[in-house]
C-alpha cells in the first residue's frame, strides 16, 4: 500500500477555483494557437491559471521556481483543477512559449484583454431618486503650470491634510 501524500493546500485551490470560474484557461485557449507539437501537456490556458496561482501563492513571478513549486504541490493542483498535470508542464521552457505567445500579437492581447473584461465586468441599474458625491484630496509631486495649478484644474495648491503645502493637491470625486 502506497503512503498517503500530505501537501499543505493554504489557499491555493480558492486563486484556482476563482480562475477557473473567471474562465481564464478557456478564454487563453479560444485565442492563443495551441502549443507546438512536440510540446506534450497543459494548453497554454490551463498553464496560464498554474502560473498566475503560482504568482498569487509565492508573490514571485521567476519563471525557474515553478517546476519545483509544481512538484510540491502537485496532488493539490491535479485535484482542485482536474487536469493530469506533469511536473514537466511547467519547466521553464513552457512558461517562456506561453508568455511570448500572449505577447506575440498586440491584436491578438487586446482581444484577450477585451472578452476578460466582458466576461468579469458587469453594469447594473442604481436608482437615481437620490444622488450622492463625496471628494478627498492627497498630495501628489507633480510640477505646477505656470498659474500654479496643473492638469486643467485639477491640480491645485490647497489646504493639505498631510501638512504639505509645498505639494498640489489632486481633487478626486466618486458620485
Amino acid at each position: 500500500m502506497a503512503e498517503p501524500v500530505i501537501e499543505r493546500a493554504d489557499e491555493l485551490p480558492l486563486v484556482i477555483y476563482w480562475l477557473l470560474q473567471m474562465r481564464v484557461d478557456e478564454i487563453i485557449d479560444s485565442i492563443l494557437p495551441h502549443p507546438h507539437p512536440n510540446r506534450q501537456g497543459l494548453s497554454y490556458g490551463q498553464l496560464a491559471v498554474l502560473f498566475i496561482a503560482f504568482v498569487v501563492y509565492l508573490r514571485s513571478h521567476r519563471l525557474c521556481e515553478m517546476e519545483e513549486w509544481v512538484a510540491d504541490h502537485q496532488v493539490v493542483l491535479a485535484h482542485t483543477t482536474g487536469w493530469p498535470i506533469q511536473v514537466k508542464d511547467a519547466t521553464d521552457d513552457r512558461l517562456g512559449d506561453l508568455l511570448s505567445a500572449l505577447g506575440a500579437d498586440e491584436e491578438r492581447g487586446v482581444l484577450l484583454q477585451r472578452q476578460m473584461g466582458q466576461h468579469l465586468i458587469q453594469a447594473y441599474a442604481l436608482p437615481t431618486e437620490v444622488g450622492r458625491y463625496d471628494t478627498i484630496t492627497f498630495a501628489v509631486h507633480h510640477a505646477p503650470g505656470e498659474d500654479g495649478k496643473a492638469a486643467g484644474g485639477v491640480l491645485s495648491r490647497g489646504h493639505s491634510k498631510d501638512h504639505r503645502p509645498d505639494l498640489l493637491q489632486f481633487k478626486q470625486g466618486l458620485g
